[in-house]
């Protein structure tokens, strides 16, 4: 199996380090757990980008579905552009950061094994912003969620955000698979909680930086049946999450982000699972 040792830190060039550098390297960290339905369409989407300074560092958490063999097999035949690394029994946060700590870039990305970077430009629109903006930190884009076959459900707009907004407001103005960040960022916020919760991570990163943004869809989120977006029960677990959270970082017992889960907790009630595919379609779910 391909992979990097957790201290390679001492192989990294001064180009792919400075990111500075006219052509920034960007590593895309991806957790896989039994993935392989959408595996092969989410590689191809970093292999068919115009900008050649892009890497995949897939870390797997003991996957049985053949999801290894696929990514070894990438790894072998394109070694600087694959990275797989095994963390058998990791949490989706504790993957997440070992990926993090693998990546060879100065520009950090994140997508799920079943997601997509949009279109064969967006790895070059983020490595532009970063050139021509080396005072920022973070940028998110636009993200197109689609279901199992591919089919667009609704697009996401990104939205002026920081941390206080994140936490307190129903809206979600950022999409996790679109946000990309320096490796400083991560140096300085620490690693992503167990569970992978990236509401936490935005939080902590909109009370340390601008959260610029910019209106071009970057990527693909997708949604179905086994993902944690794809069944009501799952998404009111996730929404409880999110509370949680926000309730660390000092959010209101009573939240406006408290609505979307009694909401959806009527709908669960009722019955009404048809409901949900219809607002699935019309309305931004968490990433």
């Amino acid at each position: 199996m391909a992979g990097r040792e957790s201290d390679g830190e001492a192989d990294r060039t001064a180009g792919e380090r400075d990111i500075g550098d006219s052509e920034p390297l960007i590593s895309i960290v991806t957790p896989v757990l039994n993935g392989v339905k959408y595996l092969e369409s989410s590689i191809q989407s970093i292999l068919g980008q115009d900008y050649s300074r892009v890497e995949r560092v897939f870390v797997d958490g003991g996957s049985t579905d053949g999801s290894v063999d696929l990514m070894a097999r990438y790894a072998r035949d394109c070694p600087s552009k694959i990275v797989l690394a095994s963390l058998p029994g990791s949490t989706a946060g504790e993957a997440w950061n070992e990926g993090y700590r693998l990546a060879k870039g100065d520009v950090l990305g994140w997508l799920g094994a079943d997601d997509l970077l949009k279109a064969p430009s967006a790895a070059g629109i983020v490595a532009e912003f970063f050139r021509q903006n080396r005072g920022a930190s973070f940028v998110h884009g636009g993200c197109v969620f689609i279901d199992g076959a591919g089919n667009v459900l609704f697009t996401h707009r990104p939205k002026p955000s920081n941390a206080i907004r994140l936490r307190d407001k129903l809206e979600r103005a950022v999409a996790w698979p679109a946000s990309f960040l320096r490796r400083s960022v991560v140096e300085a916020v620490g690693d992503v909680n167990r569970y992978g919760n990236d509401l936490d991570y935005l939080i902590r990163i909109g009370f340390r930086y601008p959260l610029h943004n910019i209106d071009t869809v970057l990527s693909c989120f997708r949604i179905h049946q086994e993902s944690e977006t794809g069944s009501i029960e799952k998404y009111l677990r996730v929404l409880r999450d999110d509370f949680t959270v926000c309730r660390q970082h000092g959010g209101s017992l009573l939240p406006r982000r408290n609505q979307r889960y009694d909401m959806f907790l009527v709908i669960k009630v009722l019955g009404r699972t048809s409901l949900y595919s219809w607002y699935k379609r019309r309305r931004p779910v968490r990433v």
